[in-house]
């Protein structure tokens, strides 16, 4: 089925913080930032340290931007509109203005098929064609959700996200055997000495 963003997902933008992002150790809600994002893996890999944490009191309308499982999150600015599906948070998390969110339609689309689908080099061409400004390129929500989207079946959706995730999964693979060989052949070259 041939659709567009906008009939198969809820888009609304991250949320629009008017001052520095302060970070609350006591904070309870978790703030998922650009650099918590593995944009190679497509991923949330938050730094060593975890998400910044942020007081709730300062949030209008907390319950209206928090993330859910199945949420896909997408950067909004930038040369790259990557696309990462949410699963668990582990409790009460938001993004910040830099990125959309995209609630799909569960009837109609799996949500790691839609953040494939916009990975893909099609919806990358499409947003990097539609974006504006010219320092900071942005994509508008209104110019995504006329984003075309080819949608199949369910269960084929789903088969597409598996064979995409074992597809990762086996990369991660070679670069850790990659790794450990270049170890192996260090620690030889260090026995020699």
């Amino acid at each position: 089925m041939n659709t567009t963003l906008g009939q198969i997902a809820a888009l609304r933008a991250g949320y629009p913080f008017r001052s520095s992002i302060q970070h609350d150790p006591d904070g309870t809600v978790a703030l998922i930032q650009g650099r918590d994002v593995d944009a190679d893996r497509l991923r949330i890999a938050p730094a060593q340290d975890g998400l910044a944490q942020i007081s709730s009191s300062g949030i209008r309308n907390l319950a209206d931007h928090l993330l859910q499982p199945g949420d896909v999150i997408l950067m909004a600015r930038g040369p790259r509109n990557y696309a990462v599906p949410i699963g668990e948070t582990g409790g009460q998390a938001i993004v910040p203005g830099s990125f959309h969110v995209l609630r799909p339609d569960a009837q109609l689309v799996f949500p790691p098929f839609l953040a494939w689908w916009l990975n893909q080099d099609a919806s990358q061409q499409f947003m990097r064609a539609n974006n504006s400004g010219t320092t900071i390129p942005m994509i508008s929500l209104d110019v995504l959700r006329a984003l075309p989207v080819q949608l199949p079946p369910l269960d084929v959706q789903r088969r597409v996200a598996e064979l995409n995730s074992l597809i990762e999964q086996e990369h991660n693979l070679m670069n850790q055997l990659s790794i450990a060989r270049r170890d192996l052949l260090r620690g030889w070259a260090n026995q020699t000495r």
